[in-house]
Formats: structure tokens, C-alpha cells, sequence
């Protein structure tokens, strides 16, 4: 199994990239991060260790109370820095799409309780993004392409960087 560099490098265009995060709403919100690994990998999650993850979609919830342009401009651009789970998961990836819903309430556990209870989706790694919240984790796979009205929010909106299979 392949041991995952942790380059910055995202598989999003740049000029593509800064036309986005210029669209991005400024206010508080919640996001999904759709991920795809397309060949099983061992990486390393910070203090959670070493972990082999199979080839598939990933889903990421998370919030963003300082905004959800800054946030996920942060994981648009890439950043050195690794200070989230999802620091050391998302270079590994190929980025398909984001999720997002401009909201100034916390929607992340709500929507991880959602993913959670989807027959075919999995939970990818038990305390992944979920250290300052009771649930299990924030981190999902799946074989099939995930669906945004899996989340059931009739105001979500969908940024797709690669077209669904």
C-alpha cells in the first residue's frame, strides 16, 4: 500500500480556484468536503496515527463560524500548515466538490448523523474531525458517487471541480 505524500498541490486549477472563493459566501456556514482517493493509501491524521484507507469517496463535514470563504479558501488554496484531520487527509485526495450552506447555526453534526445513517455510506475513521463534539467522527466513505440530497437541505449549495461518474 502507497504511503501518502502531503503535498499542498490540489487537483483544482488555480485561476478556477480564485474565481471560486471570490463567489464564496463571507458569512458563518457548514460544509462537505467530497473527496476521492483512487488507490488504497497509508497516510498519516496528525495525533491519530498512521491509517490504510481504500480507494473510494470520502465526505468531510464541517463548520466554518469564521466564514465559509476564508475556510474553504483555506482548502482550495492548500496550506503548509497542518492543524485539522482534514490537513493531513485532503492532499492526499482528488477534491470532486464542495457542499455548503451559509448558516450561523453548527449543521455538521446534524449532517454527519445523516451521512451516518446512509445503508452504503461508512464511517472512514473514528474520531477523525469530531475532537470538540460527541460524534463518532466527521469522516465518511463510500463506493458510489455521494449525492448532495443526501443531506436533505432544500438551500445547499454545490461547487463541482470534476464531473460525476
Amino acid at each position: 500500500m502507497p504511503i501518502a505524500s502531503h503535498s499542498c498541490k490540489q487537483s483544482v486549477d488555480s485561476a478556477v480556484t480564485e474565481q471560486t472563493i471570490a463567489t464564496l459566501p463571507g458569512g458563518a456556514g457548514s460544509y462537505v468536503l467530497v473527496m476521492y482517493l483512487s488507490d488504497p493509501r497509508r497516510v498519516r491524521i496528525g495525533a491519530l496515527g498512521w491509517h490504510d484507507l481504500g480507494r473510494g469517496y470520502y465526505l468531510y463535514v464541517g463548520s466554518a463560524l469564521g466564514g465559509l470563504r476564508a475556510r474553504l479558501a483555506r482548502y482550495l488554496r492548500g496550506s503548509a500548515h497542518q492543524h485539522w484531520h482534514i490537513d493531513y487527509f485532503l492532499p492526499t485526495s482528488r477534491l470532486d466538490a464542495i457542499w455548503y450552506l451559509e448558516h450561523k447555526r453548527h449543521l455538521e453534526c446534524q449532517w454527519a448523523a445523516r451521512l451516518g445513517a446512509i445503508p452504503e455510506v461508512e464511517l472512514a475513521l473514528a474520531d477523525f474531525g469530531s475532537s470538540d463534539c460527541h460524534c463518532p467522527a466527521h469522516l465518511f466513505t463510500c463506493v458510489r458517487c455521494p449525492q448532495p440530497g443526501w443531506l436533505r437541505e432544500p438551500s445547499l449549495q454545490t461547487l463541482q471541480f470534476h464531473p460525476q461518474p
